[in-house]
């Protein structure tokens, strides 16, 4: 039988069985909650639209661990992918070990002539080729840099651009929006790769316009190495020694942080700041002088900070802030200071219950203002007899005289208010979110009728996307379908509606 053996010529007469569709990773601790986050991205794998999925957030809170539990759902739940492959990319992630991966997961012998003798080049086209042939995931897990997919040969769809009539140009507005920016251009170029719909093509650049300066310094400061302070969980105060060691920072972030209380009553020394973003914490008070040596700064939210009464700016302290947000916060009166950031784009003061009036002239000054937002951020238990003023006279007159200004989200609480945001084309043109609550209407006219209608059916509707509707005599709401771009409508307390 031997000498018979070493005779012949015995071919494979069997394909090798084929890796399985997914492989199973070894159990990790599970996270509370995760079922509800892996549910939901479930739904987005399930999704034909969607192309890519990203996870996001601070080390520790679980990416990494969700991501292990999705592959294995893979193996439990019924779809349509012939492959799940699973990438730990970490800092020394490159083509070659992508692909390596890629060839164990597919089958591909190591030692065969479509591999072993190949260049990189060689290997993404035999990988590009069995890939393009079937469905498949790829989850990267702890990626820190942009990786350029196709080099390693997976089919990376370029299509987007030619999926719908508008996209073109409309990426090409987005393009001039990020300037002359490099990393601006990477940054928001890989974020809409997948989107088809021209609709999220134009929420993006609404986005950008909302948020330029922050947007732009962002970016800008991330280009080149500087110092990046964030705080979570400390001391209910930021003390004097850590406040100094804000001096070469020039982004400081105090977010989530529900123990502080307090910050050093020294001004700290920080020239090169440009973002300071300080939330969700529980500071009553900015102290006298505290942005005294802020001079660059661009960016400041210190929004969510729900006890938050007192800021303190002087006199040219802020001359080149961009963005200001005040959202949610317990202020009553604005700093005269803010009269001198010639510069500001953007200010926000949504949810300031507390805050009555903007000081005469204020606005007008603010030469540079493009977004403009003071409405409510809760109805429940909202006083609509309050002496938030809504749209009057002055704020109709400041707000016209101001020649870049692109958006405005206001609320109306008089009839008065209604027929002086109607006398204004311009401000009507520019009316992104409307609160309307008008009591005082019940008994003299039915809206849907009359002023809004008519409102509706003008320049004011081109551009709404929010309205709110609370305390009104309204019958029907039939008004609304002259409102192209309406995307969130809310209605309380009207009793007459049907």
């Amino acid at each position: 039988m031997k000498d018979q053996t070493s005779k012949g010529h015995f071919d494979v007469v069997a394909d090798p069985q084929p890796p399985p569709v997914v492989e199973i990773l070894p159990k990790e601790n599970n996270i509370v909650g995760i079922e509800s986050r892996l549910s939901e991205v479930w739904r987005y794998i399930e999704d034909d639209g969607v192309k890519i999925i990203s996870l996001y957030g601070v080390r520790g809170v679980g990416k990494s661990t969700l991501l292990k539990q999705l592959n294995d759902m893979f193996s439990d739940m019924s779809h349509k992918f012939g492959a799940v492959i699973m990438v730990k990319a970490s800092t020394e992630l490159n083509v070659g070990k992508i692909q390596e991966v890629i060839r164990s997961r597919l089958g591909i012998d190591p030692d065969g002539d479509k591999w072993k003798n190949r260049d990189d080049q060689g290997r993404a086209a035999e990988i590009f080729r069995r890939l393009s042939n079937k469905k498949f995931a790829l989850l990267l897990d702890d990626l820190r840099e942009r990786i350029e997919l196709s080099e390693a040969g997976v089919p990376v769809t370029d299509d987007v651009l030619n999926s719908h009539p508008d996209i073109r140009e409309l990426a090409e507005t987005v393009a001039d929006m990020c300037g002359d920016l490099p990393l601006a251009l990477v940054t928001i170029g890989s974020a809409m790769a997948s989107r088809r719909d021209p609709d999220n093509w134009r929420y993006a650049i609404e986005e950008l316009q909302r948020y330029p300066s922050g947007f732009e310094v962002w970016i800008a400061s991330s280009q080149v190495a500087k110092k990046i302070l964030v705080f979570q969980e400390t001391d209910k105060s930021i003390k004097e020694q850590e406040t100094a060691s804000w001096k070469e920072a020039v982004r400081v972030s105090l977010w989530r942080s529900p123990s502080i209380d307090s910050l050093s009553p020294t001004p700290p020394c920080c020239p090169r700041l440009l973002t300071l973003l300080v939330r969700y914490t529980m500071i009553k008070e900015f102290e006298n002088k505290f942005f005294k040596s802020m001079h660059a700064l661009r960016v400041l939210d210190s929004s969510q900070n729900a006890k938050l009464s007192k800021l303190h700016v002087g006199e040219g302290e802020l001359i080149d802030l961009q963005y200001l947000n005040f959202s949610n916060t317990n202020i009553c009166e604005l700093p005269i200071g803010i009269k001198s950031c010639t510069q500001l784009r953007t200010l926000l003061l949504d949810g300031t219950e507390n805050l009555n009036a903007i000081p005469v002239g204020m606005l007008s000054s603010l030469l540079s203002l493009r977004v403009f937002s003071w409405v409510p951020t809760r109805y429940a238990g909202f006083n609509y007899g309050s002496s938030v003023p809504g749209v009057t006279v002055l704020l109709r007159e400041e707000l016209e005289s101001l020649k870049h200004l692109q958006e405005i989200s206001v609320i109306i609480l008089t009839l008065d208010s209604l027929n002086k945001l109607k006398s204004s084309s311009k401000l009507q043109s520019c009316v992104r979110r409307l609160v309307m609550g008008l009591p005082e209407l019940s008994s003299l006219i039915d809206i849907s009728s009359s002023s809004l209608t008519t409102m509706m059916k003008g320049q004011f509707s081109q551009n709404l996307q929010d309205l709110s509707i609370i305390n009104c005599s309204m019958k029907d709401l039939t008004c609304i379908l002259d409102i192209p771009r309406l995307r969130f409508l809310f209605a309380k307390d009207c009793p007459s509606l049907e």
